[in-house]
């Protein structure tokens, strides 16, 4: 029974000057396709925290110039995201699911346990879960020098990170290590068998969470600039024309093996642009609106760098951007 919470407020501070601040909490579908500790069953429900706040400012006070800053912070928890063995398997050797099954088939075939035993307390687990944590900030201004032109300017930074490795498979081994020592008992060679298990499963899980720390690849810095022009009289009274352009910094591909240095991709810079035509269709008295956009204007940076292979000297992971198109739409209002 997933529950939904939204809550904001805005507080008018002057005529010019007003604060916000708002908070949400939802669930989300689990990942049905696969199985994590410490059931070895379908996982829970994701949940979503969320909270933004900050500041709006009319800055003349004639409505000519708009600011809006504000700064947020959003968490994803217990989403099973990593599975890195694959579907197909029934557990996973990298989140040491084959260390646990060989060291539960030692102690069954040493008789230290029953079937019974190794029937109920055997998970068999796939996935792991893991929280997706993104902070940053966002500015945006909106500017109307005259009634025709309207200048829009947004830039943000954002910090996306991966935080709690894993955490009810290295619970789960924490709980039951101490056990399988002690089924193990006085028996030296059984007891040498586990530990090597157990020490094979953190190698495993350790190397596992070390590669999911990486970077996302995420570009830290957007801007987007938009500007359009209305034709508000004369022939061309209803035209509309306009342009955009949207830069992404350079991607964070990954930490180096090698050397530790950071490993970056390329900032990208795309340019759009858009035309468009208001008029009243005569006999229904109907207003309408015929627009063609064109975005990636100059086909530019079709693919980037994901991520580089472990000897860096090439691409393991590329990123196809959109290429140019176009869209025309036609719209009415009644």
């Amino acid at each position: 029974s997933p529950t939904t919470f939204t809550a904001g407020g805005v507080l008018h501070a002057t005529s010019r000057v007003s604060l916000f601040y708002n908070e949400s909490r939802n669930s989300g579908t689990p990942r049905l396709d696969r199985t994590v500790l410490p059931t070895g069953r379908t996982p829970p429900p994701t949940e979503g925290l969320g909270h933004d706040y900050g500041i709006m400012i009319d800055v003349l006070g004639d409505d000519r110039l708009f600011l809006r800053f504000s700064t947020y912070e959003t968490r994803q928890t217990k989403d099973a995201a990593i599975i890195p063995d694959g579907l197909s398997v029934n557990t996973s050797t990298s989140l040491g699911g084959t260390a646990m099954v060989n060291i539960y088939n030692a102690l069954l075939n040493a008789g230290r346990i029953t079937q019974a035993q190794f029937d109920s307390e055997l998970k068999f687990f796939n996935a792991a879960t893991i929280d997706a944590v993104t902070k940053g900030w966002e500015a945006e201004f909106v500017a109307n020098p005259t009634k025709a032109l309207t200048l829009r300017l947004g830039v943000s930074y954002s910090n996306r990170r991966r935080e709690n490795f894993f955490g009810e498979v290295y619970d789960y081994f924490a709980e039951y290590e101490p056990k399988w020592r002690a089924a193990a008992g006085t028996d030296a060679a059984l007891l040498n068998t586990i530990n090597t298990q157990i020490r094979t499963a953190h190698e495993n899980q350790d190397a596992m969470a070390a590669l999911q720390n990486n970077p996302f690849g995420t570009r830290p810095y957007k801007a987007n600039l938009t500007g359009r022009y209305r034709f508000a009289e004369g022939r061309l009274k209803g035209l509309f024309i306009g342009g955009a352009g949207r830069f992404q910094s350079r991607n964070l591909t990954k930490y180096s093996s090698i050397d530790g240095r950071a490993l970056w991709g390329t900032p990208t810079l795309f340019a759009d642009a858009f035309a468009g035509y208001r008029f009243v269709v005569p006999r229904w008295k109907l207003p309408m609106t015929a627009q063609i956009n064109a975005r990636n204007l100059f086909n530019s940076y079709l693919t980037g760098v994901g991520r580089y292979n472990a000897t860096e000297n090439g691409y393991l992971r590329v990123y196809l951007n959109e290429p140019r198109n176009y869209k025309f739409t036609l719209s009415t209002e009644f």
